[in-house]
């Protein structure tokens, strides 16, 4: 076998020198890769569980599916955020203690349409009408979010067929 010439031993050193930073950045991504799939095993498990806790009606899981349900639910900004969720596993009962805003929290401008010939803002209220309908419709749409009926809800808080729901009142909700 021939010795190699000056620029072949260079080539083949620039060779190695590369091969040697693959290897490394591969053993680096492998690692990586096994570290990433012990943490989705892991997390996998831990919602299994919780998935199995719920099913079985277990306090910690399902009030922390429901705290999850309302910390990702859409209302509008001026909308209070704060809830209590409470679930008692001897009657199945969920209690939330959701904040109910009143109307006020509700915005009161539909539009707001700029006149060229005075040079100003003109505000467009919304409607009586529309402003009530919407406000009922946020009893309906915790009803939704929580698998149950207006009327269950009424029924468990003993409101009957008055179905009157006032500011600070704490609802009581019923699990599936």
């Amino acid at each position: 076998m021939r010795p190699l010439s000056k620029a072949a031993a260079l080539q083949d050193s620039l060779h190695q020198e590369k091969l040697q930073k693959y290897n490394t950045a591969w053993s680096a991504w492998e690692m990586s890769r096994s570290e990433h799939h012990a943490t989705q095993l892991q997390q996998r498990e831990q919602f299994d569980k919780l998935r199995s806790d719920y099913k079985t009606a277990k306090a910690p899981a399902v009030e922390y599916f429901f705290r999850e349900v309302l910390a990702r639910s859409q209302y509008p900004e001026s909308f209070p955020r704060n809830s209590l969720v409470h679930f008692d596993e001897s009657n199945g009962v969920l209690i939330v203690d959701f904040e109910l805003p009143n109307q006020s929290a509700l915005p009161a401008i539909k539009e707001v349409k700029y006149v060229a010939t005075r040079d100003q803002f003109q505000e467009i209220p919304l409607s009586a009408a529309w402003l009530k309908k919407t406000y009922d419709e946020v009893l309906y749409q915790i009803a939704l979010r929580h698998g149950t009926t207006v009327a269950e809800i009424l029924a468990i808080n003993g409101l009957g067929g008055s179905g009157l729901i006032k500011p600070g009142d704490k609802l009581k909700i019923p699990s599936q």
